[in-house]
């Protein structure tokens, strides 16, 4: 494991509120160590970013020369109809100075609502294409599909969408959302791992390839424990995938 995601593991998940599966770093350490081997490049960016807790995982497998891109409606909560999350711009810049002193020029923090953000203006927001895409923005079905919509347009070859509360019992609209997009706006985007209360997706050219990487890099980690029955593939939205009880 990267020692950045091991100093993560130690100190930084403990220090910021929010909510990340205690084995999420292990899986976003799998997939950069994919993304690698495959030559995946582009920035890193999240939609949602609370106090900064899952972006700070993420930031731990940055590349040189990648940028981070943030955006959540930080002080403008007037704006956050759901209240699924109050981000704190304060906090967030303030662990960026503290846990990533020497990248922290790599940081590019918006406050913005990602209903915004629309295929017009895209490059505005996103001058490169993105590697680890995270969303956990508005848990609204309308702010779901746009911001899937967004993720597929500047996904890299083999990027990974994140999509945060997909099945939460809290969060409804998340779920709906997605079977909306799926049915109706998607064009590249397949899930390959639901695990944790995410659902993981790559583009649809590079999927088999990094779902059969991914098992096979699962095996090493955990060994037997993926035969242990709280493994096994589902069919979501007529894709199988890996899914983790």
């Amino acid at each position: 494991m990267r020692i950045e995601i091991q100093i993560y593991l130690d100190e930084i998940r403990h220090q910021l509120q929010g909510w990340v599966g205690d084995r999420q770093p292990m899986i976003i350490d799998l997939i950069d160590e994919i993304q690698r081997d495959l030559g995946v490049v582009g920035d890193i960016a999240e939609i949602g970013v609370h106090h900064g807790l899952f972006l700070m995982l993420l930031a731990a497998v940055r590349q040189d020369h990648e940028t981070i891109r943030a955006f959540d409606l930080f002080d403008r909560q007037d704006l956050n109809l759901d209240k699924s999350g109050q981000g704190s711009l304060e906090i967030f810049t303030a662990a960026i100075e503290k846990y990533y002193p020497g990248i922290s020029e790599s940081f590019i923090v918006k406050s913005e609502d990602s209903l915004n953000i629309t295929p017009l203006n895209l490059k505005k927001y996103f001058p490169n294409n993105v590697r680890l895409f995270s969303i956990d923005g508005g848990h609204t079905r309308t702010h779901v599909i746009n911001d899937l919509s967004v993720a597929q347009n500047v996904l890299s070859a083999g990027g990974v969408a994140i999509l945060d509360d997909f099945f939460g019992p809290h969060w409804p609209e998340v779920t709906e959302g997605y079977f909306t997009f799926m049915n109706n706006n998607n064009r590249r985007l397949v899930p390959f791992l639901f695990f944790q209360n995410k659902l993981f997706l790559t583009t649809f050219s590079e999927h088999g390839n990094i779902s059969n990487k991914f098992r096979a890099l699962v095996e090493q980690r955990i060994g037997s424990e993926i035969h242990d029955g709280m493994w096994k593939y589902v069919n979501i939205a007529g894709h199988q995938v890996l899914s983790k009880a």
